[in-house]
């Protein structure tokens, strides 16, 4: 059984404000990858929030949107927007179901990745934190952090991730 609801919010008091920077996160299977971005594009702070996925799906979820709030105190303090990838892992899923016997663990991952629930429940911390996500194309970001700029800024992958996005 779902539940839905409309969240009646006024959007006049949403932040849409670009001109003091962004704020761009990387999600990955247990953790979030945060990157704080000035207006002129350069990174000011990056951090990593960490959520347990080694529960039942519900307790996974809870941990997720305890995750998502941190993220959403931050960028309301900050006053900026949000940027997140829209991925879609329909066609990994599909794959991963081809190859069982050889992505078992990826298979495991993609199945407990809920990343339909993370797209709502950002929203959902948009309108309740009062600003605006705005979703990107994910093509390359990955590719394009790992070899620009992880070792030149000596960052992660997934925190170089979140600088391109």
């Amino acid at each position: 059984m779902k539940a839905v609801f409309n969240i009646d919010c006024d959007k006049q008091y949403i932040n849409y404000n670009k001109s003091t920077g962004i704020i761009a996160v990387d999600f990955n299977y247990g953790h979030l990858d945060i990157s704080d971005i000035d207006e002129k594009g350069n990174m000011i702070h990056n951090f990593t929030i960490y959520y347990k996925v080694d529960g039942s799906s519900k307790q996974n979820e809870i941990a997720l949107r305890k995750a998502l709030h941190q993220v959403g105190k931050y960028v309301n303090s900050k006053q900026k927007i949000l940027v997140v990838e829209k991925l879609d892992t329909k066609k990994s899923k599909q794959k991963a179901n081809r190859d069982k016997k050889k992505q078992k663990s990826l298979n495991k991952v993609l199945h407990n990745f809920s990343y339909a629930t993370y797209l709502q429940a950002i929203h959902y911390i948009g309108l309740y934190y009062l600003f605006e996500v705005k979703e990107i194309n994910p093509a390359y970001t990955s590719i394009i952090g790992k070899y620009k700029y992880a070792d030149k800024m000596k960052l992660n992958t997934h925190i170089a991730a979140s600088y391109v996005i």
